[in-house]
């Protein structure tokens, strides 16, 4: 996994002990609803932008770079990062695979790269690597 280093100071001062970054996870709320606008492209510019608008107020934002950087030495924090790098992605891989359902794009395509190439899908991608079984686990 590639490793994204932050100094706490990049998050409130109360929320810099393991619990406080736990109980933080908890409440971030990631999942995304999956958008049907008809098309892949639509639904994909408009994932993006959901996140793109999220990123400078969303509570994750700030919290996520600690996590990524504690869960290399927590367990339990590795398998909440990879849950919820999993919520974040669901979305994503949720229209690209109505989209090879309904013949958009080739069935043959892996989702996780298709994902992996979207410029920007996150601010902090070197945290959600392409390959999910690259998480920190």
């Amino acid at each position: 996994m590639f490793s994204l280093v932050v100094p706490s100071a990049s998050i409130p001062k109360t929320r810099t002990t393991r619990a406080a970054l736990i109980d933080a996870c908890s409440e971030m709320g990631t999942k995304a609803q999956p958008p049907d606008t008809g098309s892949l492209k639509s639904d994909l510019e408009t994932l993006t932008g959901q996140v793109a608008g999220r990123l400078p107020t969303a509570p994750w934002t700030r919290i996520m770079p600690s996590v990524i950087d504690a869960a290399e030495r927590d367990s339990k924090l590795a398998a909440l990062q990879k849950r919820i790098h999993a919520e974040m992605r669901g979305a994503f891989q949720s229209v690209i695979e109505r989209a090879q359902q309904k013949g958009e794009i080739s069935a043959s395509l892996d989702p996780s790269e298709i994902i992996a190439a979207i410029p920007g899908h996150f601010s902090i991608g070197a945290g959600f690597p392409a390959n999910p079984s690259m998480s920190t686990s």
